[in-house]
């Protein structure tokens, strides 16, 4: 991805500045350095997203009603994050759409 592709007030955050002097001085090009600080600042900002998402076994057991043996019995999909169970919202409402039975009339 060239440089002047990319979003210009992402690239020229001040607080940048010292990292690309050193980076310079290293002997790196300035769009090698873009590329890099660009592609460091959108894995960055999808992890803020991604954690916006996640839930505790304990938040997911409250949210729902139910005791951490009936969560761990449904076996519903999850991350690890540092050795602890994490689960997305989204896992978890798929999880109940895909279990939901609609009352007989």
């Amino acid at each position: 991805m060239k440089a002047d592709a990319m979003d210009i007030q992402i690239l020229d955050d001040p607080n940048l500045s010292a990292a690309r002097t050193l980076l310079r001085a290293a002997g790196h090009d300035d769009e090698a350095i873009d590329r890099a600080f660009y592609a460091l600042q959108e894995w960055e900002r999808c992890a803020e997203v991604s954690l916006d998402n996640l839930l505790s076994a304990r938040e997911v057991c409250d949210w729902l009603g139910i005791s951490l043996s009936t969560l761990w019995r449904w076996e519903i999909p999850h991350i690890r994050v540092g050795g602890l169970r994490r689960f997305y919202r989204s896992d978890i409402e798929k999880f109940l759409n895909r279990r939901y039975v609609r009352a007989k009339k």
